[in-house]
């Protein structure tokens, strides 16, 4: 039986990337797919002897070839989101971060004003026995 794991890619002229584990033995293959309706192009440039070595030994141990190592690593790169992607997502994320922060005050702030208005009004406690109560229900760590 094999395992295999199909990723798309929306760069480069991939129609898809598998990882194939054939009888589950955890060694993987990489099975990568150009899309059809460009012609792929051949690559070549040379690397240092001790490179090679430690591209054939990290080839060897996914039970693949040098090229299909070597392709795997450049598509792999290729795919990656650019600095200014990521660095607009963290953007948006400390600004949604900033915005429920400030509604999660307000919220308690309300539910303050709420408690204190239940305690003096409803359960007849003076105003600053309730402020206190409030303040340190809704808010131990101080505000």
């Amino acid at each position: 039986m094999h395992e295999v794991r199909t990723f798309s890619l929306h760069r480069a002229n991939i129609a898809n990337v598998s990882l194939i584990n054939p009888a589950s033995t955890g060694v993987y293959t990489w099975r990568i797919q150009m899309k059809s309706n460009k012609r792929s192009q051949t690559v070549t440039f040379r690397l240092p002897h001790e490179v090679c070595e430690a591209v054939d030994t990290l080839a060897a141990a996914q039970g693949i070839s040098r090229g299909h190592w070597v392709r795997g690593q450049i598509l792999a790169a290729a795919s990656r989101p650019s600095k200014d992607d990521l660095a607009a997502v963290l953007n948006d994320l400390v600004s949604t971060n900033l915005s429920l922060e400030k509604r999660i005050a307000e919220l308690q702030r309300a539910l303050m004003r709420h408690l204190f208005y239940t305690l003096t009004k409803a359960g007849s406690v003076e105003h600053a026995v309730a402020e206190v109560i409030a303040k340190e229900k809704l808010f131990p760590e101080g505000i």
